[in-house]
């Protein structure tokens, strides 16, 4: 492959860790139009996937391109049989196999591709063949709990959420319709990072501000900007790159590496160090202990309840989340949903397309809350069960009395999150039978 066609390549191309077991999972054989890899490095799974139909030639690019990343010189890479992977047959990458990476010989031959350690960071290329930027779409699209700042009010969380299609970001609330509560990514102009960029979030939680952005976007031809925290430097950098990768995507704009990351302060000190295949680690990596103690539950969470509130809230958060199933059922059925389909590359959907699109997701990720609330509270029981048994009070009595209360809390704002949902479908209904009265008797209105 020429080098001019690394720019335009439409493939999939996922690098993900994870401390798991190099078997792979019943639930990933499943046909979801995509094939998977495992490499293992020093204790770590790094999974590569690609679409069914991805030319041999470009899967072994990926793979060339993974194992470069990992390491910073030359590599082999050996199957579960001990042989040495020769990547200059085309069909050598089997999927669903299990290798293993070593410090090898430099693969000369393979320059064009690898090019020397620079390159890869300063090298313009689509936003979307960035292995960062598939990694932020994937957890973008899964939704997490951010900080929304408003200019009347205080802060207040929310759940966001990237759309199927990845066109737009949106957030979930009850009193506003889905038009006002999300941004599309050609409307974009500018993310700006930190507290000297976004004053709002300056003066009102300074704190936060490593791990804050502000978005300015246009929304009904006005100039708008939306300043977000995030509950830790790891999400910080994930969301900012997704946002900015998409974002110059779907103007059909380039970006560097460099540019792309350029938001990251561990990626900065890697590169300042001269350390380019660390670099990029940081977005696949666990943040270190000393990271962890400056997240924005570490701020919020300051109380001490005692394991008799904690069991009485865990009573009520169980009877609540009962009369929420029956709830979300009933307003499942008033969506105007379709059947889930494969994506084959990524297209732009018509508008009807995306309403039936946003309406399944939204479907699913209200019922995933649901699934993972009624989980996490069992486990909150029952390990506020085991802490009761346990005699006597000590440092770690108090820090796992503080853990299941931070699981709890978690539980009450995605049960806000799914009340917020649930308005927002009651809403949508209300307003599709007032469009249909219209049609029915137009003369009256």
């Amino acid at each position: 492959m020429e080098n001019k066609d690394l720019l335009d390549l439409d493939f999939d191309f996922l690098v993900d860790n994870k401390q798991t077991k190099p078997e792979v999972k019943e639930e990933d054989k499943e046909d979801d139009g995509k094939r998977r890899v495992t490499v293992k490095f020093e204790g770590q799974d790094h999974i590569v996937s690609w679409y069914e139909g991805t030319a041999s030639s470009d899967v072994m690019e990926a793979i060339l391109c993974t194992c470069d990343c990992i390491l910073e010189s030359g590599f082999e890479l050996v199957d579960s049989d001990g042989k040495t992977v020769d990547f200059h047959k085309p069909n050598a990458i089997r999927s669903g196999e299990v290798y293993h990476l070593y410090k090898g010989e430099e693969l000369k031959e393979f320059r064009n591709i690898l090019g020397d350690k620079w390159r890869k960071v300063k090298l313009t290329v689509n936003p979307l063949r960035h292995a960062e930027a598939q990694r932020a779409i994937e957890i973008m699209q899964i939704g997490a709990n951010l900080l929304k700042y408003t200019g009347k009010g205080i802060p207040h969380i929310r759940q966001f959420q990237l759309s199927g299609d990845m066109q737009r970001v949106f957030w979930y609330s009850g009193s506003k319709p889905q038009s006002d509560t999300c941004i599309d990514m050609m409307s974009i102009e500018n993310i700006a990072v930190g507290g000297q960029a976004t004053p709002l979030i300056k003066k009102t939680l300074p704190m936060f501000s490593n791990i804050s952005f502000g978005i300015m976007y246009k929304h009904k031809n006005k100039e708008k900007t939306l300043c977000i925290t995030c509950k830790d430097e790891l999400e910080f950098d994930l969301w900012i790159c997704g946002m900015k990768a998409l974002s110059y995507y779907f103007k059909g704009l380039t970006i560097s590496k460099l540019e792309l990351l350029s938001h990251s302060r561990r990626f900065n000190e890697c590169i300042e160090k001269k350390q380019i295949g660390e670099s990029t680690k940081v977005f696949f990596s666990p943040l270190p202990k000393e990271d962890l103690k400056k997240t924005l539950e570490s701020y919020v969470i300051k109380r001490l309840r005692s394991k008799e509130e904690l069991y009485e809230n865990n009573l009520r958060l169980e009877g609540r989340l009962s009369s929420l199933r029956e709830e979300v059922e009933e307003v499942t059925d008033s969506l105007n949903v379709k059947p889930e389909s494969k994506m084959e590359g990524y297209k732009i959907l018509s508008a009807k397309e995306s309403e039936a699109d946003d309406a399944m997701q939204l479907k699913n990720r209200m019922n995933e809350l649901l699934d993972n609330c009624v989980k996490e509270n069992e486990e909150a029981k029952s390990d506020l069960a085991a802490v009761i048994e346990r005699p006597g009070k000590n440092l770690e009595y108090e820090n796992e009395l503080k853990r299941i209360d931070a699981k709890m809390w978690k539980i009450e704002i995605d049960m806000e999150n799914i009340l917020d949902m649930i308005k927002r479908i009651k809403k949508q209904s209300d307003v599709t039978w007032k469009e249909r009265f219209k049609n029915w008797f137009p003369k009256i209105f």
